[in-house]
């Protein structure tokens, strides 16, 4: 895992990693632990969201949220928010930034009516984006993923992306990490 900070040098270092990471079949990852039910739901600025469940992965809590759509610009599908048993918490989340989906249409690779869609941890200071996808992955695949990335194993994905997008998304997330992303929406729920 590759944390993008600014400046040239790394943003193409870490679109490299980038691609060279997106091979393999995800759907061979084991689906990971067991989980619990998750009641909690509420809304924040990318829209209504629900509880889907809780998990661990060794000693770090994971509580996963569906958001009911893609809200612009920086719309989400899934957050897991991540409570390390020895770290500061975060969160990863599957979404989808408009800028993001323009450049890859501007590079015709996606269509009119598709998007482009990320894994990416945020921390209070950071982004790393682990995978993109020109269609969002079912629940059980990205939870599988996190389930991964949270373990500290490679993310793989069988999806490529032309490297310009995964160029673009790199600068597009180091500016787009929330302030306070720990700290409101459905991290705020997991955490009380």
């Amino acid at each position: 895992m590759i944390q993008c900070q600014q400046g040239f040098a790394t943003l193409l270092f870490c679109a490299a990693v980038l691609l060279a990471g997106c091979s393999g079949d995800a759907s061979r990852q084991d689906s990971g632990p067991a989980s619990t039910p998750l009641a909690a739901a509420g809304q924040d600025t990318q829209g209504p969201f629900a509880g889907i469940e809780t998990f661990t992965v060794g000693e770090d809590t994971v509580a996963s949220y569906r958001y009911a759509a893609v809200v612009p610009p920086w719309g989400r599908l899934y957050a897991f928010c991540v409570t390390p048993a020895a770290a500061p918490p975060y969160v990863i989340v599957l979404g989808s930034y408009d800028d993001t989906t323009r450049i890859a249409r501007e590079m015709v690779a996606i269509g009119a009516g598709e998007r482009i869609f990320h894994l990416d941890r945020h921390d209070d200071a950071s982004a790393t984006t682990l995978a993109l996808f020109g269609q969002p992955p079912t629940y059980e695949t990205t939870r599988a993923l996190v389930v991964a990335a949270v373990a500290g194993r490679p993310v793989e994905t069988a999806t490529h992306v032309p490297l310009g997008v995964a160029l673009a998304h790199a600068m597009i997330a180091i500016k787009a990490v929330p302030p306070g992303a720990q700290t409101g929406g459905p991290c705020a729920a997991a955490r009380s």
